[in-house]
């Protein structure tokens, strides 16, 4: 992991060194040199411990740093910067791992590449890292650094699964990862993943994205969940692809407005866009761009809430000072700053998350959910797997499927409403609530089904006979699965 450094910080340590630098644009005043020049020379010749002159100088970057209460300022020597450089162009040492480092339980291993050095060693997605070669794992963007390494090295982790906790010693590998991946689904809509913002992502989206047209996709999903960012100037040239000769976004720099306004070249096929709390920074700018320009809707969770923009400067030790320099608001003028970006539909399950997106380009398609009966076989949504095991309820001889995956699944948000003590939500242009107290399944004001709703371990279900009537079809019961159609 980085360290927490500013450039506040290197500007310090360059004038400890009697050095001139562009770190900061305002030159401090003879006397705070020399007073720090003093107090430097002082400790040095002086303490009884005899500090070093790189002690007392990363002491004085450090502190410089704090007192700012930036985390995206920082000082990196020249191998967490090469590092760094690596992770954002997804080419590095490392294990294969996607981790969530905001999770509520902490470092949360979120999936596996296939073949990944970690899935080898015995890690599964779920594991929740506690230390990494002996220290507690980090939080934050750069909780993944120490994971980081050259190829054929190695680094122990421990981990949480459940109530047990696991060592493992992983080998390092190389891992080459494409910044954008695209692929035309049999619907015709095209899907682009955009991993990270690295210096070449523009120009790969754009190169995938001709193809899809080329094979004739008829409308897109943009996937920016788990994409923390990178060169803003790369997010900047997509969102220009969509939006066109309007303003992009704005920046603050030190109070001074300035728009970063697109050209006329644009692409016009519906568009929607996925989202979630990972979702930071340049990602921001271009989800909420498309958002605030109603260019596309966002599906997923609440982003981030990144708005600061940072610029960095090589010193001369070859190490690296990463500053933040401005921030941005989105096109109607508004700010992300620590609240993120609210999706358009919020879907908190997330193996459901791109069916809602495509069902918002795709709004006339019939779409089914099957249900299985067997612990071993996946339940499947128009046909693609998307869980494994037993998701229905059965009691008093019935069968109930879960309110919020039926829903989500057909792509509309789930709410809790505190005024009706009720699940709530939309169903075609129907208002419904899921009366759980009482049971009870209120479509409209006049019509209500008693003992179709009913709770069990935490979730809220469904009967089959409130299923029908919402969607207008009786649910097809088999001896191996429930499947239930939207329309």
């Amino acid at each position: 992991m980085f360290n927490k450094l500013t450039w506040t910080s290197a500007a310090l340590a360059l004038a400890l060194l009697g050095l001139t630098g562009s770190v900061a644009q305002a030159t401090p005043s003879q006397t705070s040199e020399d007073t720090l020049l003093k107090v430097f020379q002082t400790l040095q010749a002086g303490h009884y411990s005899q500090p070093t002159e790189d002690k007392l100088l990363q002491a004085a970057i450090d502190g410089m740093i704090r007192s700012l209460q930036d985390p995206y300022t920082e000082y990196m020597t020249k191998q967490e910067y090469d590092a760094f450089l690596s992770a954002l162009e997804s080419s590095y040492g490392g294990i294969g791992v996607t981790l969530d480092p905001y999770a509520e339980q902490g470092l949360l291993v979120q999936s596996l590449r296939p073949g990944s050095p970690a899935g080898q060693a015995g890690v599964q997605a779920g594991d929740i890292i506690l230390t990494i070669d002996g220290k507690p794992a980090g939080r934050g963007q750069n909780a993944n650094l120490p994971l980081l390494g050259p190829a054929g090295t190695q680094v122990n982790i421990q981990v949480k699964r459940g109530t047990t906790t696991l060592t493992f010693t992983i080998t390092r590998a190389q891992i080459d990862l494409p910044n954008v991946e695209a692929e035309l689904r049999p619907d015709g809509v095209g899907v682009l993943a955009i991993r990270a913002f690295g210096s070449d992502t523009s120009r790969e989206f754009l190169v995938q994205l001709d193809r899809l047209q080329r094979e004739g996709a008829q409308a897109l999903v943009l996937d920016l969940r788990d994409n923390g960012g990178g060169v803003v100037s790369e997010a900047a040239t997509i969102l220009d692809k969509f939006l066109g000769e309007v303003p992009l976004f704005y920046i603050d720099a030190k109070g001074e407005p300035i728009t970063i306004a697109g050209d006329a070249d644009k692409v016009d096929l519906p568009l929607a866009v996925l989202v979630n709390r990972n979702t930071a920074s340049a990602s921001e700018i271009l989800a909420g761009g498309l958002q605030a320009s109603q260019r596309a809707q966002l599906f997923g969770t609440q982003t981030f809430g990144k708005d600061e923009m940072q610029t960095a400067e090589l010193l001369p030790d070859d190490g690296l000072l990463k500053y933040t320099l401005e921030t941005y608001r989105l096109p109607d003028g508004s700010s992300i700053h620590h609240k993120g970006i609210t999706p358009n539909v919020r879907i908190t399950t997330a193996e459901l998350q791109t069916n809602a997106a495509v069902q918002s380009v795709l709004p006339t398609r019939q779409q089914q959910l099957s249900f299985t009966r067997q612990p071993e076989s996946a339940n499947l949504l128009n046909g693609t797997p998307v869980s494994r095991g037993v998701l229905l309820h059965e009691a008093d001889g019935q069968l109930y499927v879960p309110l919020r995956y039926l829903v989500e699944g057909f792509g509309q948000q789930v709410d809790w409403s505190p005024e009706a003590a009720a699940v709530t939500f939309r169903w075609k242009e129907q208002h419904v609530q899921a009366h759980v107290g009482k049971g009870e399944l209120t479509l409209s004001p006049t019509l209500s089904l008693p003992g179709a709703v009913r709770s069990h371990l935490g979730t809220t279900y469904l009967s089959l006979d409130a299923v029908q009537q919402l969607t207008g079809h009786q649910p097809e019961v088999t001896a191996s699965a429930v499947t239930v159609y939207s329309r």
